[in-house]
């Protein structure tokens, strides 16, 4: 039934683009390469999914656009907290290890940009 195609192309959609919160607030974004190719192959031969694909992944990116703009803002709080005369050499220590970690600990596969 086309309540059953459209309710998987849309579950396909969801799975290319993955976002979630961290436990401090920040918001992931990640990119499921298999996903993408994978919705890819299901919808290339039909105008009409294709067209349902755009419209559902225009409203994903736009989503995760959102929260990705919000990524300068949050380097900036972050870079705030605790920041002190006494304590800045300290702070930005702590603000390069803990960006660091976001970027490489956060990534379930090391070999992605995610």
């Amino acid at each position: 039934s086309d309540e059953c195609v459209v309710g998987t192309v849309r579950s396909l959609c969801q799975s290319v683009v993955h976002k979630s919160v961290t436990y401090d607030g920040w918001w992931k974004v990640k990119f499921n390469a298999a996903a993408a190719r994978t919705l890819m192959d299901v919808v290339s031969s039909d105008l009409d999914s294709l067209r349902f694909v755009d419209d559902v992944m225009t409203d994903i990116r736009e989503e995760a656009a959102e929260y990705l703009m919000s990524f300068p803002s949050q380097i900036d709080a972050k870079s705030r907290q605790g920041d002190s005369p006494n304590n800045s050499s300290q702070s930005k220590e702590h603000l390069d290890s803990w960006l660091l970690d976001r970027f490489y600990f956060d990534q379930p596969d090391k070999f992605t940009n995610s």
